[in-house]
């Protein structure tokens, strides 16, 4: 996958605008809100894609985190499907009847991201046998939208709370400073 952005068409995913409004956003390019959860993201950006045709999907966003040393914001170089379980059909986190892991990665380094629809409150042996770092509620389906068109993304997380503290709020003292620092990390690569 190329790395270079220069006159590449980028559209930016972000999931709600507390993470980053559009008045913050600006004149950055093009941004779309996918909404909370899976079903929503992959309405929402299989639209987009089809409107906009991207050179490359750019998920802007927050993230908790299992790893009590990571902090501000962080690339994701992988996600997986966290809260799909079919047992016995198939391993948690597989979907039955598919032939592929449910793994996809960015192409870049970074930390592993697990995703599904709902927030992590507590440790999970499952999340540490698969060497998760951080988890979110969207990636999984940009990730997969993308796959399914043949669209390269990226995504980079900011750390906006804890696994194991009390999420909620925590999750909305930290998310106030996501778009500053998501907004820095965008400037820096893709102007």
């Amino acid at each position: 996958m190329s790395r270079i952005y220069k006159n590449s068409k980028i559209l930016t995913v972000v999931a709600i605008n507390q993470e980053i409004s559009s008045n913050q956003w600006g004149k950055r390019g093009t941004l779309v809100y996918s909404g909370i959860g899976k079903i929503n993201t992959c309405i929402n950006l299989y639209g987009a894609i089809m409107n906009f045709k991207p050179d490359l999907v750019l998920n802007l966003g927050s993230a908790g985190s299992l790893k009590k040393d990571l902090r501000g914001v962080v690339e994701v170089s992988s996600v997986i499907e966290r809260d799909f379980d079919a047992r016995p059909l198939c391993e948690r986190g597989l979907i039955p009847f598919e032939d592929h892991k449910n793994k996809y990665t960015s192409g870049f380094n970074g930390v592993v991201c697990a995703s599904g629809d709902s927030f992590v409150h507590e440790e999970d042996s499952w999340l540490t046998e698969n060497l998760v770092d951080v988890v979110d509620m969207e990636l999984i389906a940009i990730a997969k939208t993308c796959n399914f068109l043949g669209v390269p993304w990226r995504s980079f997380k900011f750390i906006s709370d804890y696994v194991g503290r009390n999420k909620s709020d925590e999750w909305k003292t930290g998310v106030k400073e996501a778009s500053t620092e998501l907004l820095k990390v965008f400037d820096k690569l893709f102007t």
